[in-house]
């Protein structure tokens, strides 16, 4: 780490300079503020209570010293997040159990780090460039402005000089701001911990952990830190029931499915860019569904606050999902710009338990058992998860990068991420027209314009209508992938997801089942 820059800290009791410190001497400093030499070295664990999503749950920190984390959350939405050996992992509200990647990762990474608090003395754990922030210091606080090496977020480190313990960290990657709190003292073995947490995310959500005890880490038969499996059980493929689903194409190009929800049959979008499964409010009601919890849904226009609902049954075609996490949501601004009855969106949730295959022809959609699926002559591709949704790395004009593929997008133009457009200079050079794009949370400002080309799991098309985004707003502000595909840069090819298996292929268009 590098002392590149220095900071006059000011004491509390006196009004003149003290002597400048170093990154290294304020490393030092925290190290033994923080009592980091008396950690167990098997590590600590901490319990509690938290808030989330607006519910009350059980909590769990286990973590050692060396970066090693877990986070577990117990009750009506049970959430973990985790770093082990074999990088960070999570348990999503849905039940999902998935590796993480991209700004995924970086979170993840940074959140242990900030916890254990072995970005001290441990760069491999999580290599940050650190400098003194003089321009912030004051009396009572130290500052310490990082970079993630390698990655995108950067942020700063406060700390208090009257304890030198880290007091706050802020994280920043694009329009994204994430802001960890720590209050309060906890004491094992003479190292510190905090006997509060509060995070605050995306949109302003607040999750506020309290600790009430904080004792040496037990031995474990298995590590803690890694998942036990990564398949999901609570899916169920009837085997008497075609793959194929009771589908129809949209006059917007979106491929509708027909879904049962707790045997009531409605009518969803089938959506790789939705990043769960979302039930309109007022069929919701119709089914007789009680709402709960407190949740941001992020759209391209910003974040709207709703709630869930959990049915018994989740049914699309052969799969049924049990007690399935739903977003309850008003989809009628939605309907009406499709000019379809809108009932709801199947996304990550159903995504990430099947193996799907849709038609760019004609909207059809199958849905396979993962454990049975024959991809005998079918040559996959790498497929990311990220926030949820589906992600690949394609190329245009000389750039190659991760565009999150959006099925929901219908047969849009290619749309470039804000901060895509700001790197690459794409608005440079080109012919351009105002144009705009709307979901939920509202509207972005656009310019539409053509690629010179655009190149997707081997094929390649030129002269390809795109739109670029103006303004860092929503899902277009994301710093971590170059744009959104819709079925339409796809080209006359079926598309087969294995979320699980991390993997996607472009086979050629298969007989589908008729429409319904």
């Amino acid at each position: 780490m590098k002392a590149a820059m220095l900071l006059c800290v000011l004491s509390s009791s006196l009004s003149a300079c003290a002597e400048p410190l170093t990154v290294d001497e304020v490393l030092a400093k925290v190290r033994e503020g923080t009592g980091r030499a008396h950690l167990p070295a098997a590590g600590v664990r901490m319990t509690g209570t938290t808030e989330f999503l607006g519910l009350p749950e059980d909590c769990t920190l286990t973590m050692t010293g060396s970066g090693s984390f877990i986070l577990e959350q117990s009750g009506k939405v049970p959430f973990t997040r985790a770093v082990g050996a074999k990088g960070p992992w999570m348990v999503d509200i849905g039940g999902e159990v998935r590796r993480l990647f991209l700004g995924d990762a970086e979170e993840a990474r940074l959140l242990a780090a900030a916890c254990t608090g072995c970005w001290m003395d441990s760069p491999a754990c999580v290599p940050l460039d650190l400098s003194v922030d003089a321009a912030k210091g004051n009396e009572n606080r130290l500052h310490l402005a990082f970079t993630l090496r390698d990655g995108v977020t950067h942020g700063d480190i406060s700390i208090d000089t009257h304890t030198w313990r880290p007091a706050e960290w802020t994280m920043q990657a694009g329009s994204r701001t994430e802001v960890l709190t720590f209050i309060g003292d906890l004491m094992v073995d003479g190292a510190w911990l905090p006997r509060q947490i509060v995070e605050v995310g995306q949109e302003g959500a607040t999750s506020t952990y309290t600790f009430t005890a904080a004792t040496p880490a037990p031995a474990f038969f298995r590590s803690p830190y890694e998942p036990a499996s990564l398949t999901p059980r609570d899916i169920t493929f009837d085997p008497a029931v075609p793959a194929a689903l009771e589908s129809r194409r949209a006059k917007t190009g979106h491929a509708l499915v027909k879904v049962l929800v707790d045997g009531k049959l409605g009518w969803f979008i089938f959506d790789t860019g939705a990043g769960g499964t979302v039930i309109d409010a007022a069929f919701a009601d119709q089914v007789g569904l009680t709402p709960f919890g407190s949740v941001q849904a992020v759209g391209v226009g910003g974040a709207v606050t709703t709630t869930f609902v959990r049915p018994k049954a989740f049914t699309v075609g052969p799969a049924t999902q049990a007690e399935a996490l739903l977003t309850r949501l008003d989809l009628s601004r939605i309907a009406k710009a499709m000019g379809e009855k809108i009932d709801g969106v199947v996304g990550y949730n159903i995504m990430h338990r099947t193996i799907a295959r849709l038609s760019t022809a004609d909207g059809s959609v199958s849905l396979h058992d993962p454990a049975k699926f024959d991809d005998h002559g079918i040559r996959w591709y790498p497929l990311i998860v990220y926030d949820r949704h589906a992600c690949l790395e394609a190329s245009f004009e000389d750039h190659t990068g991760v565009f999150k593929l959006d099925t929901g997008a219908g047969t849009q133009p290619v749309s470039m991420h804000f901060p895509a457009v700001e790197r690459f200079k794409l608005l440079e050079g080109r012919p351009l027209k105002d144009a705009s794009a709307g979901g939920v949370g509202g509207n972005v400002k656009m310019k539409s314009g053509t690629l010179a080309w655009l190149e997707i799991g081997g094929r390649r098309e030129e002269n390809v209508p795109a739109t670029f985004a103006i303004e860092p707003k929503g899902l277009f502000a994301n710093p971590f992938t170059l744009g959104n595909l819709s079925l339409k840069q796809v080209g006359p090819r079926d598309l087969v997801f294995d979320y699980a298996g991390g993997r996607i292929a472009f086979p050629d268009r298969a007989t589908a089942a008729p429409a319904k």
